[in-house]
């Protein structure tokens, strides 16, 4: 991989992360609900403390994130088929634990819940009260 794709991706990945320590998830800040990554940055913060069962409760899928990392680095070395059939399976499992979370933990337990907030809930508010 080229020192341009390496720099493009260190500071993506900085940006991403100082944003979402910093701010937290720009979906959850915006529309009111969690997205399919909330409570990563949570996660890995356990993980670091070596909870890792702290972490999974925050985000089950937290342990993928080093191997869409590696999947970004070396897509170039791998068979277009093996990245196209992990990106789906990486999908997949977003997309499903997406689904049980919004089922089984929205709108009361963190990080699944509403923001009262957003911007989105505000205008539906002012919505709801015009008619």
């Amino acid at each position: 991989m080229d020192k341009r794709k390496w720099r493009s991706f260190a500071l993506i990945l900085i940006f991403v992360f100082a944003w979402a320590v910093c701010f937290g998830c720009a979906v959850y800040r915006l529309l009111g609900v969690p997205c399919p990554g909330c409570g990563m940055t949570r996660a890995w913060l356990q993980a670091l403390r070596l909870d890792f069962a702290g972490a999974f409760r925050w985000h089950p899928l937290f342990w993928t994130l080093p191997l869409l990392v590696l999947l970004f680095l070396f897509c170039n070395r791998l068979p277009k088929k093996a990245v196209v059939a992990a990106a789906a399976i990486l999908a997949v499992l977003f997309a499903g634990t997406y689904i049980v979370r919004m089922v089984w933990l929205f709108p009361r337990t963190p990080p699944m819940t509403v923001n009262e907030n957003a911007p989105l809930n505000r205008l539906l508010r002012l919505f709801r009260w015009l008619t």
